[in-house]
């Protein structure tokens, strides 16, 4: 009994009120859980001690969650971010390859045609009606023509 009323604050008023509540209740009766329900400033205060570490540990989760869901979107948008990219560059691989083999097949056909001026030069003794050269424009618009070659 003197623990508890060690435990209330000094000042006549707390001291009458929680000596009349020990009096009509008991102390058993008031400090129970049970009898703490009861009245409404102690129930409330044992309830919000016994469940703090309860919500404490669900602010804690909800945190966590928003963390990962967070993280979550942000690593989706990169997928998608890299799956564009990616779209990207193969588009322009491909594109680069068509120049490429646009620019060796008129490198073949320029060694194709110096060898047929070399050999009519070497036929006709150096004075040979040359061939048609085109330009790479031209080669390639001629290439792309249905029957056009190399």
């Amino acid at each position: 009994m003197d623990q508890v009323v060690a435990l209330l604050p000094k000042g006549g008023g707390w001291s009458v009120v929680a000596v009349l509540l020990m009096l009509v209740f008991g102390s058993q009766q008031i400090f129970s859980k049970e009898g703490a329900s009861r009245f409404w400033l102690f129930g409330r205060l044992a309830d919000r001690i016994e469940h703090r570490k309860e919500r404490s540990i669900a602010r804690e989760a909800t945190v966590q969650q928003a963390r990962v869901d967070y993280l979550m979107t942000m690593v989706q948008d990169m997928r998608r971010d890299l799956d564009a990219e990616r779209d990207r560059s193969r588009a322009a691989e491909e594109e680069l390859r068509v120049d490429l083999d646009d620019a060796w097949g008129y490198v073949r056909y320029a060694t194709d045609w110096s060898r047929t001026v070399l050999q009519m030069s070497a036929e006709h003794g150096w004075r040979p009606p040359l061939p048609e050269w085109l330009t790479p424009d031209q080669w390639r618009k001629r290439r792309h023509l249905p029957g056009g070659s190399d």
